[in-house]
Order: C-alpha cells, then structure tokens, then sequence
C-alpha cells in the first residue's frame, strides 16, 4: 500500500506540469482566437521579431520538417526491431496523433492565416510535430536524458521562431502548438511507458485480485 502511495505521489508533478498546465495554456490561447483573429500581443511580436537575425527560408523550414516526418516514421520500426513494442506503439500514436489532430483543430478554430491565403493557422502543426518528435525522445531515451531535452528544447525554440518570422503562423498559434502536443504526449507516456503508471496500474490490479 505504501509503495502504491509514493508511486502515485510522484506522478503528481508530471500530471499537473506536463498535462494540466499546457491543456489550460491551450484553453486560454483558443479563447483568445475564438474570434478567428490575432490577438494584440501576436501583432506586437511579429514586429519585434522582424529584427531578429535572419532565419532559415521557406524552402529550408519545409525541408526540415518533412526530414522530421522521415525521422519520426523510421523511429518506430527501429524499435520494433530491437523488440521494444510498447515504446514502438507510444512512439507512432505520439507522432501520428498530432498530425491526425492538426486538421481537425484547425477547422475547429478557422483562424485565417498570417497572410489571409489559403488554409487554416491555428494551431501549428509544425510546432505539434516538433514538440512531439523532442518530447518522444527524451522520454524513450535510456541514457543522457537531460541533455537531449536542453538539445530539443532549443531545437523546438529556433524552429518556433523561424516559422513565425517567415509569416506561416502568428506566435499564438506556436505555442498553441507547443502546449497541446506536450500534453498529448504526456498523457500518452502516462499510459503506455511511465515506469511509475505502469507499477501503479500492476499495484492496482493485484489488489483487485487479492480481493476477489
């Protein structure tokens, strides 16, 4: 029973910063745009930002992301190949997840692009994928994990910026993307591959047997 308790105790902080957090940061990001228009603050960034150093173009940013694509569906079948099936299965409903969620969002919020063409800009499925792709492989890592998260976490901030100073999306819709994504993978990580969720749930059913 005590073992039960601490488990569940040390998956408090993980609940509360890596799910609830960014689910209210989304809520609130989607309240601000529920008129389909850019908050205050997207148009006071997007000028600032003009005067960053330049970024990568349009054609790199594409390359970068479909080389993640690439990446993200060579990941999985590496680790069913070593035998690793249930951090296969994280990892493929981690990744295809935020891009089966990207077009139902964006035709949920119909936010008008940056520059009022074709297609919807909120939230970022470029940031959705990123963040999935980094968050995926800090948690699956066996060693160096703190490393690969500043690494990511840079990563993650350089690519946030380079789409929105190249006009793809208003900074809301960046972190609107950030936030849902760290969710999702959280919550996924909770219930396929946490070692504590998975001792809690092991706990859980023993007791249930024991009682029967």
């Amino acid at each position: 029973m005590r073992h039960t308790k601490t488990d569940a105790r040390s998956l408090v902080p993980l609940v509360v910063v890596g799910l609830i957090g960014p689910l209210f940061m989304f809520a609130l990001l989607g309240d601000q745009v529920e008129d389909r228009r850019a908050a205050g603050w997207d148009h006071a960034i997007l000028d600032l930002i003009k005067y960053f150093p330049r970024t990568p173009g349009d054609r790199q940013i594409g390359l970068a992301t479909y080389a993640a694509v690439l990446a993200a569906a060579l990941v999985p079948l590496v680790l069913l190949w070593k035998r690793r099936m249930r951090e296969a299965l994280f990892w493929a409903l981690a990744i295809g997840g935020v891009l089966a969620l990207d077009p139902l969002l964006k035709n949920s919020f119909r936010r008008p692009s940056v520059g009022g063409g074709n297609g919807y800009s909120f939230p970022s499925g470029s940031a959705m994928l990123s963040v999935a792709v980094a968050a995926a492989i800090v948690l699956l890592a066996r060693r160096g994990k703190l490393l690969l998260a500043l690494a990511g976490a840079l990563i993650v901030i350089v690519y946030g910026i380079s789409i929105v100073r190249a006009e793809w999306h208003y900074p809301t819709d960046v972190l609107a993307g950030w936030a849902l994504s760290f969710a999702w993978v959280i919550a996924l990580w909770l219930v396929f591959a946490a070692p504590s969720f998975n001792r809690l749930r092991k706990t859980a059913s023993l007791r249930r047997r024991d009682e029967e």
